[in-house]
């Protein structure tokens, strides 16, 4: 499981594609954090992504924060809800995808479009996806670039 401080890092991530969406090493980035998301159960804990950045080498100057571990004297809040590691783990391989077609203003929408969610959900009051992602966060990208992105998950 990730903490919420694991999510500031995440979004991090997402500043930093989307300041430079052709980073040559933007899709291993974005690869490692999907393999977070989607094996949360054994990579969980404080700084996951950090961890599973690492054996990328020398990201540059806006991944430092990655060299250095947080340490808690608290307990911070844990992401439960696995709808949410499902949306952000799809969102991170349809930002992979996007980085593999060389495609950059349009790497840098979806990056856009998809970094202030993981602070969005850091709100332990939120049962559901909030309707603020799907009405403002990811509206711009559906208009321009797929209407059909992550549709699943406004049922939900």
């Amino acid at each position: 499981m990730l903490i919420f401080n694991d999510l500031h890092d995440l979004y991090a991530v997402f500043v930093n594609i989307r300041s430079d969406p052709g980073n040559p090493k933007n899709a291993d980035i974005v690869n490692a954090v999907s393999d977070v998301l989607k094996d949360r159960n054994s990579k969980g804990g404080c700084n996951a992504f950090r961890v599973a950045l690492r054996p990328l080498g020398d990201l540059g100057e806006p991944y430092r924060f990655v060299s250095v571990d947080n340490v808690y004297t608290y307990f911070p809040g844990i992401l439960k809800n696995p709808v949410y590691y499902d949306f952000l783990a799809d969102a991170c391989d349809e930002l992979a995808s996007v980085i593999g077609s060389g495609n950059l203003e349009r790497v840098e929408d979806l990056a856009d479009a998809l970094h202030n969610i993981p602070i969005l959900l850091t709100d332990p009051e939120m049962k559901s996806l909030p309707k603020q992602i799907r009405k403002y966060d990811l509206k711009f990208y559906r208009d321009k670039w797929d209407k059909t992105f992550l549709r699943f998950y406004d049922k939900l």
